[in-house]
């Protein structure tokens, strides 16, 4: 037993909007999706990725808890892409895409 809420942090879903997740260029340059990839190929990592600040490192460290450790964590996160996986196979397309934008 995982004890894993589909619906919680492990998975994306409620964490405080001031952890500034994801790639920032990307999310910056929609307009010119052409610049963006450009700019993930051949800036440095530093360029496009956040700076994570002390919020986001406890709230990891906090999710990681709750999972019962890293290896937990991890196949948490393999059995929820099959879970995802199975909802695209079921017709349930909006709800898979949701659970993945997170």
């Amino acid at each position: 037993n995982l004890n894993a809420n589909l619906s919680g942090p492990v998975f994306g879903f409620g964490l405080p909007e001031d952890l500034e997740l994801g790639l920032s260029v990307v999310g910056n340059a929609v307009a010119t999706p052409s610049i963006a990839i450009d700019r993930l190929v051949t800036n440095p990592a530093k360029d496009f990725l956040p700076s994570y600040g002390e919020n986001y490192h406890q709230c990891s460290k906090q999710i990681v808890q709750e999972a019962g450790g890293i290896e937990r964590l991890q196949i948490q996160h393999k059995l929820y892409f099959a879970f995802v996986k199975h909802l695209w196979s079921m017709d349930q397309h909006e709800e898979a895409l949701h659970r993945l934008e997170r």
